[in-house]
């Protein structure tokens, strides 16, 4: 099964086989955050803007029912993880606090030592000692906007702000800890996600509206060909992406204006053209010249 929240509250499970709708509820009316399968795949988390995260029994049928919810939590849900017997849910919050909730009664759990003897099934949550490294030196609170662990435990790739997806060691005690950075997006990363080989990283931006990924047939050693984001092969195709996205900018320019305005602002479009032509040459003559810049070579950071 598959389940996408909505903005309006509402959510959807879907066979994945089919992709038709097995069940859909709406308990609340404010945007679903975060949405999670439990580790033994009986229930399902919601957790919502409205500062609540809300269970469900998958196992008696599409009518999804909710058995139980999270109280006391100080803002809107960022981000849901369950233990590896889905007994304990942990819940990062708007609010950049994170706590750790039972299930499915939804009450908070205070004891440190019990905290820290859970096992977590999955592990995407920003906040916490075992990610503190991740924030860059001078960063606000919300400059690291989603993070994941892979299923072996070995490393934690995370998506911020300034487009940048970044691959650390895991845990990552250390602040400011060593990491390899990849670029691709133009805004800022939304949410990322290892395969589940871990021979993969997928990511997906905001306005860029672009989702990346990419494989690794092994660490790179340093007699080995490094993986590039831009290489010779693929100079063309980011050329043609690039004429696409300014193509489009004109023709959108041109077309929000008014006919007897039409002639000055199909100046305006060859101008932008012109311009756009410039640009991909340079683009062109500099990538030429990228040998180094990776993307998302899915090997432990201690080799960097």
């Amino acid at each position: 099964m598959v389940s996408i929240g909505l903005e309006n509250g509402e959510f959807i499970v879907l066979l994945v086989n089919s992709l038709s709708v097995w069940g859909k509820k709406r308990d609340r009316s404010v945007a679903i955050q975060d949405i999670r399968f439990s580790s033994d795949n009986r229930l399902l988390a919601v957790g919502s803007v409205e500062c609540a995260v809300d269970f469900y029994d998958l196992t008696l049928g599409p009518s999804l029912n909710r058995i139980g919810y999270c109280k006391d939590i100080p803002g809107f849900v960022i981000q849901l993880d369950f233990s590896a017997d889905s007994k304990y849910i942990e819940v990062s919050t708007g609010s950049y606090k994170r706590q750790v909730h039972e299930v499915p009664s939804g009450k908070i759990v205070t004891e440190q030592a019990l905290i820290d003897r859970i096992t977590w099934a999955t592990w995407t949550s920003v906040l916490g000692d075992e990610v503190l490294g991740i924030w860059p030196r001078n960063a606000e609170k919300a400059d690291v906007n989603c993070a994941c662990v892979s299923h072996a435990g070995l490393n934690v790739v995370t998506g911020d702000d300034f487009g940048l997806v970044k691959l650390f060691d895991f845990p990552c005690s250390e602040k400011f800890a060593k990491h390899k950075r990849y670029f691709g997006h133009s805004a800022h990363v939304t949410n990322i996600r290892f395969s589940y080989d871990d021979k993969y990283v997928i990511s997906v931006g905001g306005n860029d509206l672009c989702s990346f990924g990419d494989a690794s047939d092994g660490p790179p050693h340093s007699s080995d060909k490094k993986h590039t984001l831009i290489s010779h092969a693929n100079i063309s195709e980011i050329i043609v992406f690039y004429v696409r996205i300014l193509k489009c900018l004109g023709d959108t320019v041109c077309r929000s204006f008014p006919p007897k305005c039409s002639y000055a602002y199909m100046v305006l479009n060859v101008h932008l053209k012109l311009y756009a032509i410039s640009f991909l040459l340079y683009l062109s003559i500099f990538l030429h010249f990228v040998h180094k810049c990776q993307i998302y070579p899915l090997t432990k950071c201690s080799s960097c």
